[in-house]
């Protein structure tokens, strides 16, 4: 019987110490009603369930940033490019339209009607040195590169 009586004290004694520990103030504000843990394992779950998913859309996110950022350094290096080809294509499209005769020539002449009358008026100087005492210089002809019409 004393033994018996001696278990009976040990269960008061840890009784009472468990009751002491709940009295705690830092343990005020646990609920009365006793937790489920089949439940909360289970929202446990969702929940990480849920992080795990969260997680695998960044990281998918992050490589669609990578991979915009990265065209984007293609696209201005493309950019750069073309703004250095559009400034070539200026000086060569002003270079096609002065030898087509358009704007800025002045003369309004092609490169190729240039060179033509210039090679007439040599031959029309020449003829006109070789027949200066035959014929009254009739064949002379206002000079175009000179300016004067």
């Amino acid at each position: 019987m004393a033994g018996l009586r001696e278990q009976i004290d040990q269960y008061r004694t840890a009784v009472a110490e468990q009751e002491g520990i709940l009295k705690d103030p830092d343990l005020a504000d646990l609920p009365d009603a006793i937790i489920e843990v089949a439940v909360a394992t289970s929202d446990h779950q969702e929940a990480n369930d849920a992080l795990l998913a969260a997680v695998r859309e960044q990281a998918t996110a992050a490589e669609t940033v990578r991979s915009l950022e990265s065209g984007s350094d293609r696209l201005n290096a493309l950019d750069t490019d073309a703004k250095s080809i559009d400034k070539e294509y200026e000086v060569i499209n002003k270079l096609t339209d002065t030898v087509s005769g358009h704007a800025p020539n002045t003369r309004n002449m092609s490169l190729e009607s240039y060179y033509l009358a210039a090679e007439l008026e040599d031959v029309l100087n020449a003829a006109n040195s070789r027949l200066t005492g035959h014929v009254r210089r009739s064949f002379r002809t206002p000079s175009h590169r000179t300016g004067s019409s």
